[in-house]
């Protein structure tokens, strides 16, 4: 486990990079830094974050630690924006089984391209809610478990999301809204569409790509209710591009 980036954290300002006076040499841990050194994988100062998210109380910022030579996901660091001392939120020892699924390039890519993060905090801050690949997991942050709460298939275009009571999960799947109840595990399905080309609640390339909306569905306050946009896409041309 390796924490990068640390020291840049100062009195209110996150992950500012001052400049270097112009005459002098770059060194890392008393040796001056080399050309292998710097175009290494993460560069001399390891892999900076990509994704920084606050903890619901708003003391500590959140992000996924990849200083490893593989630019696999190490830990789970936590930063608190008042001291600025960092600590391991989920080691790398819980964060290896989210990250088991089959390495899809299409899902790094969208998630990469879009800043989408891969990990969601819970209303009051004790659980969080990992998406990889199309499987979702459950991490309670006391009982330091991780539980797999369901596959959707879907990668980066499930859109989990927390209850605003905590107590259900939303996400999407097959085109259509599914809830998880976090007491018993239990499945439900909000909208039955049969058609591909309806999309109840799930983004679409045109508000994704030209308009930045991450997610078309929405919990009212109270838990009781989800507002979602329904996009009916079969009077879409289809234009096969062969490659």
């Amino acid at each position: 486990m390796r924490i990068g980036w640390k020291s840049c954290f100062v009195a209110g300002c996150l992950f500012s990079v001052c400049g270097l006076p112009a005459q002098s040499v770059p060194r890392v841990g008393g040796k001056a830094w080399t050309v292998k050194d710097i175009f290494q994988n993460g560069g001399p100062l390891g892999t900076p974050p990509r994704v920084l998210i606050w903890s619901p109380n708003g003391e500590n910022v959140t992000y996924v630690s990849e200083d490893n030579q593989h630019g696999q996901p190490n830990d789970l660091i936590q930063v608190n924006a008042g001291s600025g001392n960092a600590s391991v939120l989920a080691p790398e020892s819980k964060m290896g089984a989210i990250y088991t699924a089959p390495n899809d390039e299409q899902d790094r890519d969208h998630r990469g391209r879009y800043s989408m993060p891969s990990y969601h905090w819970s209303p009051d801050g004790k659980q969080l809610l990992f998406d990889n690949t199309g499987v979702i997991w459950r991490y309670d942050l006391a009982r330091k478990d991780m539980v797999k709460l369901a596959s959707t298939g879907m990668g980066s275009g499930d859109d989990p999301q927390f209850s605003p009571d905590g107590k259900t999960v939303s996400y999407v799947k097959d085109h259509n809204l599914h809830l998880i109840a976090l007491s018993d595990r239990h499945e439900s399905t909000l909208t039955t569409s049969t058609s591909s080309e309806i999309l109840n609640g799930e983004v679409d390339w045109a508000y994704e790509e030209e308009l930045d909306v991450r997610s078309n569905y929405f919990w009212s306050p109270d838990s009781q209710h989800i507002a979602y946009l329904q996009t009916d896409e079969s009077r879409v041309p289809k234009y096969p591009i062969t490659d």
